[in-house]
């Protein structure tokens, strides 16, 4: 059976994550250049995302931003990720044993997901933050999950995966 998608969810979530990987505002003609698609579809898209709050415009210069209701499901999300409760305790523990920032991420959709950090004391500082997502060579962490992966996942990985470096911000 194959997947069915909605098209106009689809275009919605590219444009939401579209934010993430250029910059804070954008206006809809330079989401529809980015995105390929009609400024009618963008700017419909965009109108119902302000409407429910996933969006906001800057009446300054017109363009839109990420809205708080983003803010509030992802509130939602890190509160309920078992995961990062249970690990609380055992990070602060390494902090204080080792001095050093500790991370806790997640492998998903071949990439890392930063879910906790905590930066120790005398540690370096390390540009990486909460939500973000990473692709699984380009980490620390990422290199650590691989060399614990089984070799047909190694493999699996490399072979889609563009291996180029990235400066990560």
């Amino acid at each position: 059976m194959t997947e069915r998608f909605i098209q106009s969810v689809e275009r919605a979530a590219e444009i939401l994550e579209l934010f993430m990987e250029t910059y804070p505002e954008l206006s809809i003609k330079e989401i529809s250049d980015h995105l390929g698609l009609s400024k009618s579809t963008v700017h419909g898209i965009m109108k119902t995302l302000e409407h429910r709050g996933y969006l906001q415009q800057n009446p300054e210069n017109q363009k839109y931003r990420l809205g708080i209701k983003l803010f509030e499901l992802g509130n939602f999300v890190g509160k309920h990720l078992d995961i990062g409760n249970i690990a609380r305790p055992i990070i602060r523990k390494l902090v204080e044993e080792l001095n050093e920032t500790v991370h806790l991420t997640i492998f998903e959709r071949d990439e890392v997901i930063y879910i906790e950090k905590l930066e120790g004391p005398r540690a370096l500082t390390i540009y990486s933050h909460i939500g973000k997502r990473a692709p699984i060579h380009c980490t620390g962490v990422g290199k650590a999950i691989l060399a614990y992966l089984s070799e047909d996942e190694v493999e699996r990985l490399l072979a889609k995966e563009n291996l180029k470096s990235r400066i990560l911000h």
